[in-house]
């Protein structure tokens, strides 16, 4: 029973210094299947080089869902904002909508414009907004701003060889 008592207060001990374990949650799945197949074959006589070089980058997520995302204050209707005042205006109302609705998102906000205020100037405002930020996904440019939920990720593939021998060369390679 004593050595129980150690063992369970030794596991809570380092369940409590290494605390809860998460992981990224990774890019979605593409609609097709997608590959790289490089086939280099080379019969040479005297010296040789052979070099190939893939980068693959994929993402996932990137829809703008807060107010608080940096791209919205690059969008460029805010002077059409039905309450005037721009984007410092928008932070506003967007701070006083998540106080009365938390996890309220953009796309929420257009839902419930267009549902109890049709054809209002919010409505299309709200409209327009939401289609122009749902545009701005990045589509794997890793030299932009990480979006709302956004995650990226690059693979590489880099290969050199080289032959410094004066006779014939057989090379032969496939990639898949």
């Amino acid at each position: 029973m004593k050595k129980s008592g150690i063992l369970v207060i030794a596991l809570a001990l380092l369940f409590l210094v290494t605390g809860f374990v998460m992981a990224d949650p990774g890019v979605n799945a593409t609609f097709e299947t997608q590959g790289v197949a490089l086939v280099t074959s080379i019969q040479a006589t005297g010296n040789m080089y052979s070099s190939a070089d893939v980068t693959w980058s994929g993402d996932g997520g990137g829809i703008i869902t807060s107010g608080e995302d940096p791209v919205l204050a690059g969008y460029p209707n805010w002077n059409d904002y039905p309450l005037g005042g721009g984007y410092e205006q928008w932070l506003i109302t967007w701070t006083s909508a998540q106080s009365q609705y938390p996890g309220l998102t953009l796309q929420d906000l257009n839902a419930y414009y267009q549902k109890y205020f049709p054809g209002t100037p919010y409505t299309l405002f709200f409209a327009d907004l939401t289609s122009w930020a749902e545009q701005q996904t990045v589509g794997g440019l890793l030299d932009k701003q990480l979006r709302d939920n956004e995650v990226r990720y690059t693979t590489t593939y880099s290969e050199d060889t080289q032959s410094n021998v004066i006779a014939i060369n057989n090379y032969h390679k496939d990639l898949h």
